[in-house]
């Protein structure tokens, strides 16, 4: 008789193990929602193409605030490609003030309207 690894008893440990963590961060993401809505903590990004100071930091926190009135937990992230400005991106908000983006609406702008025949 052989012995050997069931291939298809792997896959299957392995796929759930894999659909497991999935679920643990599925549920880990909607209790971290439900507690921020419960204590009105609003999550809020900013992407820029250097690195900020702390003043502008408080100020976007604060623009932030004012909208949404409650705490605000503002995540930097850096994005050379945005050239200069910065994009904030809040609930549904999403306010875009980067060159890129500018260039990007320039683009569209300009684009011919199409010759339909």
């Amino acid at each position: 008789m052989q012995r050997g690894i069931n291939v298809n008893t792997s896959i299957s440990t392995t796929s759930c193990r894999e659909e497991a963590h999935r679920n643990n961060a599925f549920y880990r993401n909607v209790f971290v929602h439900q507690y921020e809505q419960a204590k009105q903590i609003t999550r809020a990004e900013v992407i820029v193409a250097q690195p900020i100071t702390e003043a502008t930091e408080e100020r976007l926190r604060n623009i932030v605030a004012k909208r949404t009135a409650g705490v605000v937990n503002l995540d930097v992230r850096i994005d050379p490609s945005l050239r200069a400005g910065f994009i904030l991106q809040y609930d549904d908000n999403r306010m875009d003030a980067s060159l890129r983006g500018k260039i990007e609406r320039l683009r569209h702008q300009l684009r011919l309207p199409s010759r339909a025949q």
